[in-house]
């Protein structure tokens, strides 16, 4: 049986497998990027691609705490357009 690695959301905390997570990557340079691939260098923080967790975490300053740095909002909106893109898609 293959590992399967877990991350948990940063937004409602529940634990599930990397791939069904979206991740946010801040990169050395200080940027943040969407990393859908989970291949970026740089810390990354996860979180559920569901509207409710994106708007928790934004309500929660949660990338500002787990980057230990403020975040701007533009990094939520671009959260959200992902996911209005990803479920109309389906």
């Amino acid at each position: 049986m293959k590992y399967i690695p877990h991350r948990k959301c940063i937004a409602c905390q529940s634990i599930r497998p990397k791939h069904e997570l979206v991740r946010i990557a801040k990169l050395p340079d200080g940027t943040y990027l969407l990393d859908l691939e989970h291949q970026l260098d740089g810390r990354g923080a996860y979180v559920c691609n569901k509207q409710e967790c994106i708007e928790q975490a934004m309500k929660k300053n949660a990338l500002h705490r787990s980057f230990k740095t403020k975040v701007l909002d533009e990094c939520y909106e671009e959260l959200k357009k992902f996911q209005e893109e990803s479920f109309h898609a389906r």
